[in-house]
């Protein structure tokens, strides 16, 4: 870099100034400020290291040093782009869904394993996705199964239903599923865990409906554990989607006491659950559906991050 280069109010300088700006409240400030600018300047990220030695456009100057305002006081940068990556996919996020994390991706693979495996002997299987908030995992698994799958296979199709209890969240979803995949085929309810259950207009139907895989990334930090939680997800992330009681475990406890019922014979269910929880899960799932088979699934940090049980065929 030239003397006179680094007196310029070039795009390099630039990011240069907002990274250190933001390296006392962000774990990655250059990436954060990469990216924002990019947005700034309708460029791809890579496109924008290219012209590092371009003058910053005047009127790119403000809404830049808007946007790293608000990221020095805490706000994620997905809500400040209004979209995350999740599964190789764009999705579109807002204060009102949590922003989708990478170590759930583990739950999308597994997912579509288990229905790739019984794509013979189970047609139309029925999966639900509970607490789908921006429809992240249904949206993905859906998209994934249709290249995997693609019409002319011949195959029908999952029967894809999520719920989620927020009336915001379902309607971020929505858009996704309208995105991302055609809508239609995303059964997309306002209900709390369970289709028909109190948070519906419309009274459910007698027998409760059963399905073949279900999956929940549900609120599992502790209220004891909120100090523990980085300031920009305490602070700017939905706190329905991120507290369930003082350890955590009140909204999946809810849920595996309704697998009895709603899982179908043969099933299985995936949980996504804290850094501290896998074990116990495994037990509570052990107890509610006897004879299945019950494991942890690791993410890539070693941390048991899901756990699976998948039942017999008669119960």
């Amino acid at each position: 870099m030239t003397g006179a280069e680094g007196r310029r109010a070039t795009i390099g300088r630039a990011l240069r100034e907002a990274a250190a700006r933001l390296a006392a409240s962000s774990d990655s400030p250059d990436l954060d400020a990469q990216l924002l600018l990019a947005e700034v300047l309708g460029l791809e990220r890579a496109g924008l290291l290219a012209r590092l030695a371009d003058a910053l456009p005047t009127v790119a100057a403000e809404p830049f040093a808007a946007f790293i305002d608000r990221r020095v006081a805490g706000e994620p940068v997905a809500y400040l782009l209004g979209r995350a990556w999740f599964h190789g996919l764009s999705f579109a996020v807002s204060p009102a869904v949590l922003i989708p994390r990478p170590e759930t991706e583990l739950m999308v693979d597994w997912g579509l394993a288990w229905l790739a495996e019984r794509e013979r002997t189970l047609p139309a299987p029925r999966m639900l996705d509970v607490g789908t908030g921006s429809g992240a995992i249904i949206v993905a698994l859906a998209h994934a199964w249709r290249e995997r799958f693609p019409a002319a296979a011949g195959l029908p199709e999952p029967r894809w239903t999520a719920v989620d209890l927020s009336a915001a969240a379902l309607a971020m979803a929505r858009e996704n599923a309208r995105q991302l995949v055609e809508e239609a085929v995303i059964d997309l309810r306002h209900a709390d865990l369970w289709p028909g259950g109190s948070a519906e207009a419309a009274a459910g139907p007698t027998v409760p409906a059963t399905y073949d895989l279900v999956l929940a990334n549900l609120p599992y930090v502790g209220t004891d554990e909120v100090d523990l939680l980085a300031p920009d997800v305490r602070d700017h992330e939905p706190h329905q989607a991120l507290f369930a009681g003082p350890d955590g475990l009140d909204c999946i406890r809810r849920l595996i006491a309704g697998l009895p019922e709603r899982l179908a014979a043969g099933g299985a269910v995936g949980l996504e659950v804290g850094w501290t929880q896998a074990e116990e899960v495994a037990t509570l799932l052990a107890e509610a559906l006897p004879g299945s088979a019950v494991e942890v699934r690791r993410d890539l940090a070693g941390i048991g991050r899901l756990v699976v049980a998948e039942t017999r065929e008669l119960r």
